[in-house]
């Protein structure tokens, strides 16, 4: 069997409904509440976005983390 190595891949069980999940993971602001990113923009197929890294605002023990590995506020 060959590796592949051009690729993360993880599985996670969420103790949630299918449809929260996807508005979690297809919305843009949902996400970035998710993942710590502040895009400027909306998921559009075939359109680019860009975001800014900010803390995650659903854990705030990682949160904390984030703060502290991305330094001091502007």
């Amino acid at each position: 069997m060959t590796a592949k190595t051009d690729r993360i891949e993880k599985q996670r069980v969420l103790q949630a409904p299918p449809a929260r999940v996807w508005q979690a993971i297809s919305q843009a602001p949902r996400f970035g509440c998710w993942f710590g990113v502040d895009f400027d923009g909306g998921f559009v197929a075939g359109n680019r976005i860009t975001g800014r890294i900010t803390p995650t605002q659903v854990d705030a023990d990682v949160a904390r983390l984030q703060e502290t590995a991305l330094g001091p506020a502007l």
